[in-house]
Parts: C-alpha cells; structure tokens; sequence
C-alpha cells in the first residue's frame, strides 16, 4: 500500500506545471512575432533602399543596375517592382549584359503622376535611359509590363536593340480602378510577408530552364531564389497599389 501511494506521488512530481508549459507557449510565440516583425521590417528597408531614385525629364524613377555590356531593361509584371527578378539580372549580367530594372509608375519608389498609360510609361523609360546616357536598349516586358515594352518598341524603335516578351498582355486587362479586391490576408503586408517565406509551393510556375544543348543556366538553387523573388515582389503591397489599382491600357 505505502508502494502505490509513494509512486502516486512520484507521478504527481513528474507531471508538468501547466503554468510552466503556458509560460513556454507565451514565450515561443512571443520569440516568432518579434522575430517576424524584425526580418519584415528589415526587407522593408532593403527594398526602399536598394533601388536608386532619378529624376528625368518625365518624371522620377526608381531603377537598379547590374552587370556592364550591352544594356537590357526589364519591364516588370504587375504587382512588382525593381525588385521582381533581381535574380534573372544577376544571370543575364553573367552572360555580359547590363541589366536595368525598373519600377513603373505607381510602384515602389517611382510615383504614379502623370505617367499612367503604357504610352506614358515607355516614354518615361526612355527619360531614364537618356538620364543613363544608354542610346539603345533589349526590351524584356514581362507580364502586365507587356504593353508598356511592346509601346516602347513600336514607338521608340531607335532605342530598342530587340523585344522579348514573357507572358505579357497585349491588350487591355483592367482600366482605373475597375476589378481591384483586397485579397484578403495575402493583400495585408505582413500577411503576405509571412506567406512568401514558403516560396517552394511556387516553384512549378518556373518550369525547366535549361536550353537544347543541355547546359544547365539555372541552378536549383538560384530557381528557388527566383521563385522566391517572383512571390515576394507580389507583398508589400501598400508600396505598389497606386500602380496596381491601374492598368489602364491605351
């Protein structure tokens, strides 16, 4: 009998505090908020102050350079930034190119102003490229970057060395503010930062890069960057919805 009785105490000394547990739970969630807050608050940073800001005839543009050799611009998609494919600059940058990516009107740094239309848009482009005294340019419009680089090639044919498009519109997608939700959570931006930390989810939307004779361009690796760069560049989206609330297309 005193057997039972001194293991049933045992038992009882074995057994947890709840509040000790509690206690732990506040801690670790406390340690994930903050933790999240700061590498958010750290990327918020970054991303205002790793692109440059110029000023042009046209208007102010934020822009980020890689690379020296003949010069390429990327358009970006929509919502995006300078920021969209920094990785595909660095590789094109490899290959000898010079790469500059720009943020359209409405996102980031670039204010939206007057140069709303894609029109608008590709002659604001060609402000900065006079500013960088670049006299031609490769033209990559990704995306809803598309009418802005097609707009850009027709009309400024002279400073265009070649167009290459990605999944581009060639038309009207939206106009004004017509069709724009808030997206929930993933509209939020730190819900957005948060969710962007899985970017493996989305690496299918890369596909194979690699060309016909086999060399392998991108590396697993650098492919999760890219994806990971392709889903971040969604967030932030307080910094990008004057751009995103119109794609207005002339």
């Amino acid at each position: 009998m005193q057997e039972a009785v001194q293991r049933s105490r045992q038992v009882r000394h074995m057994t947890p505090d709840p509040r000790f547990l509690l206690f732990g739970l506040v801690a670790l969630v406390l340690t994930l908020v903050v933790g999240t807050l700061t590498a958010y608050l750290l990327a918020e940073k970054e991303l205002k102050t790793l692109g440059k800001v110029t000023h042009t005839e046209l208007g102010t543009v934020e822009y980020l350079r890689q690379g020296k050799g003949p010069a390429v611009v990327i358009v970006h998609g929509s919502p995006g930034g300078y920021d969209q494919f920094l990785t595909l600059g660095t590789l094109l940058s490899r290959y000898g190119y010079e790469v500059i990516s720009v943020s359209r009107p409405g996102y980031l740094r670039t204010p939206l102003g007057k140069n709303k239309t894609p029109h608008q848009q590709a002659a604001l482009i060609v402000a900065l490229l006079s500013r960088l005294s670049i006299k031609r340019a490769s033209i990559i419009g990704i995306s809803g970057g598309g009418p802005a680089a097609i707009s850009l090639a027709i009309n400024y044919p002279e400073r265009t060395s070649a167009l290459i498009l990605i999944a581009a519109l060639s038309g009207q997608a939206f106009s004004n503010e017509a069709g724009r939700g808030d997206g929930g959570l993933l509209a939020n931006d730190l819900g957005f930062f948060v969710a962007q930390t899985f970017p493996s989810h989305f690496m299918s939307l890369l596909g194979s890069i690699e060309p016909e004779d086999g060399e392998v361009v991108v590396s697993e690796d650098e492919r999760l960057i890219l994806a990971s760069e392709l889903f971040r560049s969604l967030g932030f989206r307080s910094l990008r919805n004057a751009g995103f609330r119109f794609m207005g297309s002339e």
